[in-house]
């Protein structure tokens, strides 16, 4: 095994490591609805995401008569490849010796929370009113805070719609916002919410579900209005992500694998580098992401 072999393992083993590491929420990641299978499709076309629907018109009463079959009509988002996110770095000459540990700490831990972070700031921007207009904000009538009454409201407009499996939907919202809902009595007291999620409130500083969906929050979710905190209850169908499977390069000198680390492969390059006297080490993925169903999705704001 050569000095590029031993690092490109080690460098596995730090970027399995460090997929468990990382330090930002990135609750949007797991979130939204990302297409199963892989996109074989050229960067920057746009390719369609099917997203379940339900037509009450396609069951009919047929009475006594024949059956009326009817095509099938798939919902479909079209969904541009449009990113292709990168991140290299150089491992020095003198650095390929370290181990794992030591590798993921100096440079994978950073690297892939970086890279992690981009991805996840791509769909937490397109939570705006312009995307999702199906609703008006709600305006909730705390200041810089929520209110049981805000998340009624906010589940009302969901149920309404006929969201499917309300037990999938995410409300997300802003640091600030989860931190005063974790000082509110509705929120944290035993008498009110149960043993279990006071506990979990005062203890883990984790707001339990309500109303079915999660609470959690996302440091890069950005206000809709200055001087307001922002919060969304979405069903993951609210957005359509798809990816591009990486393609080998398959070229001389160069180590390649692909991992799965926010529900995107993203393809690690390794190569040695005269010039730079040590190993570039590339990471990188096509990914793109769109509002879908804008009617699975409804959007809150602090007074």
């Amino acid at each position: 095994m050569n000095n590029t072999d031993h690092l490109f393992q080690t460098l596995i083993a730090a970027t399995s490591q460090a997929a468990r590491e990382l330090q930002f929420q990135k609750k949007f990641l797991e979130s939204i609805y990302w297409g199963t299978r892989p996109i074989a499709a050229t960067p920057y076309t746009t390719v369609n995401v099917v997203v379940p629907t339900v037509n009450q018109a396609n069951t009919v009463d047929i009475g006594g008569g024949p059956i009326q079959p009817h095509d099938l009509a798939h919902s479909s988002y079209p969904v541009t490849l449009d990113r292709h996110l990168s991140n290299s770095f150089v491992v020095p000459t003198w650095d390929q010796g370290r181990t794992p540990l030591d590798l993921r700490t100096l440079y994978v831990d950073a690297e892939l929370e970086g890279f992690g972070r981009q991805i996840n700031d791509v769909i937490a921007s397109m939570a705006t009113a312009a995307n999702f207009p199906n609703y008006s904000v709600i305006q909730g009538s705390g200041s810089d805070s929520f209110n049981r009454a805000d998340f009624t409201a906010a589940w009302a407009n969901l149920a309404k719609a006929g969201v499917p499996g309300l037990e999938k939907t995410h409300l997300i919202t802003s640091v600030d916002a989860y931190a005063n809902m974790l000082a509110d009595p509705n929120f944290i007291n035993q008498y009110i919410v149960g043993d279990s999620r006071a506990a979990d409130a005062q203890g883990n500083a984790k707001v339990r579900s309500l109303y079915g969906f999660s609470v959690d929050y996302d440091q890069q979710l950005q206000p809709y209005e200055a001087g307001k905190e922002p919060a969304i209850l979405f069903h993951p169908y609210a957005f359509a992500g798809v990816w591009r499977q990486p393609t080998p390069l398959d070229a001389g000198g160069v180590k390649e694998t692909t991992l799965n680390v926010f529900n995107v492969p993203i393809q690690m390059q390794v190569q040695a580098s005269v010039k730079d006297q040590g190993w570039i080490i590339h990471y990188h993925a096509w990914l793109g992401v769109a509002p879908a169903r804008t009617e699975m999705a409804t959007l809150l704001q602090t007074a």
